[in-house]
């Protein structure tokens, strides 16, 4: 049988119910001989039959790959898994495989029987892109066609409007938009005379996500009795309507308007979107603890939250699992069809920047280096270098004041062969560097001072990669 799996799309939400169904009821109401797998229809035959472990069913690796075409070679303790290019290494009793070269995690390890190597039902699933679904003791995988690749970079707001949702400044009508450094204050300059005016306080702790859809400004305020409020405002300042009282990391897309909203428990938070034009809000059924980031296409919505990356509808029907990373996605970018985010964690300077295809293949390092809030444009992909303070002996926050690493805005071409480094600092009351790229196709970003709580604005002209304050 031969079964092509190059377009194939990941595995869905289905398979995580279904695996749950499986692992809680197999050794109750099966025995894993009992089970009996089939692909497009017909039965597998395994020389070596499933088994259970740690309440997850193993099925051969070598009987499942070869089926749907991809070649195993095993040279005695190193098992490679070659689908259409794309490699998985893995070795027994080791719960991290290397998918071109790239750690990932399982949750048991591979296992040696008879010369035959077993991994989780739902690993093996996961990596050859198959669907599976459980009638009594028959499991049935098929191999899917995807939706054809995202080609359209997506848009926050329109085209007027930035080309990143969480920032604070913004274009306009011709104006400049942005949150005053150590205020809550926005303040519009007029991009052809320079004249600065003040549209007035909002909140009394955050201004976030300056939009633009159909010719209106749109954003976050939050602090005192206002919880992450999303409101629209005219060129004075004034508020039109309140769209949502609770919408963190909102995005305007198509009409609709995505956000995280706290859940009911008060912890962790839920994914929804309304109609920008008035409607009931929808659960698109996805609730974490830790939140989520998401970007927006003309035919997904592509959700990361801690290590899973997820690909939806934009209802949030048809979600497949594309990839589980070891450590916590933090940022995330549609480049040409393809994916890119990065890794890392708050606490620690490791991290990287990986590329996938957007059915979940090609996983590719680009760079070696902790960054976060990544803007893609005009072919490259910008961002910021994520750094930690190094303190003195003692508790992880002191002796004395911190000494920071050098803080950098680097650029990167997506095949990862040419970096440059735009803006770089070693100065130690400067913590972070937060860069956006606006319609103008400059580079804006600004810098807080850690010892005078100060913030400032500064624009690069990417023509000449000169500063500007």
């Amino acid at each position: 049988m031969e079964v092509s799996v190059k377009n194939t799309i990941r595995l869905t939400l289905c398979l995580a119910l279904l695996l749950t169904t499986l692992t809680s009821n197999v050794s109750n109401a099966y025995n894993p001989s009992d089970y009996t797998i089939y692909l497009d229809g017909e039965e597998i035959v395994f020389d070596v039959p499933p088994l259970e472990v740690n309440n997850r069913l193993l099925v051969p690796v070598r009987a499942i790959s070869e089926a749907t075409g991809a070649t195993v070679t095993w040279d005695g303790s190193t098992a490679k898994v070659d689908r259409d290019g794309d490699v998985l290494e893995l070795r027994i009793e080791t719960y991290v495989a290397l998918y071109n070269d790239v750690p990932l995690t399982m949750d048991v390890a591979p296992m040696l029987r008879n010369q035959r190597i077993l991994l989780p039902l739902r690993f093996v699933s996961e990596w050859l892109g198959l669907q599976v679904n459980q009638q009594g003791s028959a499991v049935w995988m098929s191999a899917l066609q995807s939706l054809p690749n995202d080609t359209v970079l997506a848009p926050r707001g329109n085209t007027n409007g930035n080309m990143l949702a969480s920032a604070n400044i913004i274009i306009w009508q011709n104006r400049l938009y942005h949150v005053a450094p150590g205020t809550w204050n926005v303040i519009s300059t007029d991009m052809e005379t320079g004249v600065v005016s003040s549209l007035g306080s909002f909140g009394h702790a955050g201004i976030s996500n300056l939009q633009v859809w159909e010719d209106g400004l749109y954003f976050n305020y939050w602090g005192g009795d206002t919880h992450y409020r999303f409101v629209q405002i005219d060129a004075q300042g004034n508020i039109l309507r309140t769209l949502s009282e609770d919408a963190r990391s909102a995005q305007i897309y198509d009409g609709w308007l995505y956000y995280l909203k706290t859940n009911p428990s008060g912890t962790g938070f839920r994914l929804h979107r309304q109609s920008m034009v008035g409607g009931d809000e929808q659960f698109l059924g996805l609730s974490s603890y830790g939140g989520y980031f998401f970007v927006i296409s003309d035919q997904h919505l592509y959700v990361a939250s801690e290590g899973a990356l997820l690909r939806m509808n934009h209802d949030g029907t048809n979600r497949i699992r594309l990839i589980e990373m070891a450590d916590r996605i933090v940022s995330m970018e549609l480049v040409n069809g393809m994916l890119m985010f990065s890794t890392g964690h708050d606490y620690s300077e490791t991290g990287a920047i990986y590329q996938i295809n957007t059915d979940g293949t090609g996983l590719r390092l680009i760079r070696d280096e902790n960054a976060y809030i990544m803007n893609y444009h005009d072919g490259w992909l910008y961002y910021s270098t994520r750094t930690v303070p190094q303190y003195g002996e003692g508790s992880h926050l002191g002796p004395g004041p911190p000494s920071w690493p050098p803080r950098a805005i680097r650029r990167v071409s997506p095949d990862g062969a040419t970096v440059e480094t735009l803006v770089e600092t070693m100065d130690d009351e400067i913590m972070y560097l937060y860069p956006t790229i606006l319609s103008d196709g400059n580079l804006y970003y600004y810098h807080h001072n850690f010892t005078r709580q100060q913030q400032a604005w500064v624009v690069v002209d990417l023509k000449t990669t000169q500063e500007n304050g």
